[in-house]
């Protein structure tokens, strides 16, 4: 099996360690393998996807205590992040779904069970960045909201300094 990555991926290196010190996984054949890279890269976004979603409660509360511009900026911030794997979840997901279900020479029957595991997981992991994305746009609407409610009232104000300011 050959992988090809310009930096390094800590999923790939756990992966490479793991068959250094058990040289087992490697006799198990290059499907066993890839399942193990596959579900280690698919296991590591679990991490990033808690990381989004303790940023998008904490942009939530500051949104309410405090909506300024830079509270804007980490909206945009959050909503670029969430944005950036989607293209490629479904290109992968499609191809585990692949490797899951349909016959392949190079894939053991009995280890499609494996793939449909972390297929799973990917689709879980798809369902949980779709509702993130949707917490990001709810805490941008949220943040429009507010300041149009600060904006109706320094107009209520300013109407009425001008009407007392008339008579």
């Amino acid at each position: 099996m050959i992988t090809h990555h310009d930096q390094s991926i800590q999923a790939v290196d756990r992966v490479w360690s793991l068959v250094q010190r058990d040289e087992r996984h490697l006799k198990n054949g290059a499907d066993h393998l890839f399942y193990r890279l596959a579900d280690e890269v698919v296991a590591s976004y679990m991490p990033v996807i808690d990381k989004l979603d303790e940023e998008i409660d904490t942009v939530e509360n500051r949104v309410f205590e405090k909506a300024d511009p830079q509270t804007v900026e980490i909206i945009f911030l959050l909503k670029r992040a969430v944005s950036a794997p989607a293209a490629g979840d479904r290109s992968a997901t499609r191809v585990l779904n692949k490797l899951a279900r349909d016959d392949f020479a190079v894939i053991d029957p009995q280890a499609q069970v494996y793939f449909r595991d972390v297929y799973d997981h990917l689709v879980r992991l798809y369902d949980l960045s779709e509702n993130i994305r949707d917490l990001v746009g709810g805490s941008l609407d949220i943040y429009l909201s507010v300041i149009n409610n600060r904006m109706n009232d320094i107009m209520k104000t300013l109407t009425v300094i001008t009407v007392l300011s008339l008579h």
